[in-house]
């Protein structure tokens, strides 16, 4: 597909949320259900042990199409000096209805990217990506979550 074709796909793009408000109010509904979900599902053992804290921190973000909006960024600690944030980037993307990032504090390296893929039956599913190769992406679990923590870990 020659470039042309590309940015007029592209700014042709359409989307089947046609009201951004409602768009607006669903994306920060679906932050606020995954960081519930990794926090009181997937690693409230983990809590309860002292192993990881969880702090849920207000921010502001803007973006076009939706404008101003207000979410969280979920930031785990494991000890004193290793942090762990999950970071909402973009309500949509060119490829997905989604994205946040997910990084230890200061390592540059130790980050991978979580999207969010509506599908044919109009459904929402979560994947990790670990690299732009399609072969890197995986379905977001509490399992996958877990081995990247113990790859940053080593």
């Amino acid at each position: 597909m020659a470039l042309k074709e590309k940015l007029e796909k592209l700014k042709n793009n359409t989307k089947p949320e046609n009201n951004w408000e409602n768009y607006k109010i669903e994306w920060q509904n679906a932050i606020s259900t995954l960081i519930n979900t990794i926090i009181y599902k997937w690693f409230d053992e983990y809590d309860k042990n002292g192993l990881m804290n969880f702090e849920i921190i207000p921010i502001k973000r803007f973006e076009p199409f939706i404008g101003e909006y207000s979410t969280t960024n979920l930031e785990i600690t494991l000890s004193e000096s290793k942090y762990l944030v999950i970071e909402p980037i973009a309500a949509l993307t060119s490829e997905y209805d989604g994205k946040l990032e997910f990084y230890m504090r200061g390592k540059i390296d130790k980050k991978v990217s979580i999207f969010r893929k509506l599908h044919n039956d109009k459904s929402y599913e979560w994947y990790l990506a670990k690299s732009i190769n399609k072969e890197d992406h995986f379905e977001l679990n509490k399992d996958i979550v877990e081995k990247i923590i113990e790859e940053w870990l080593y």
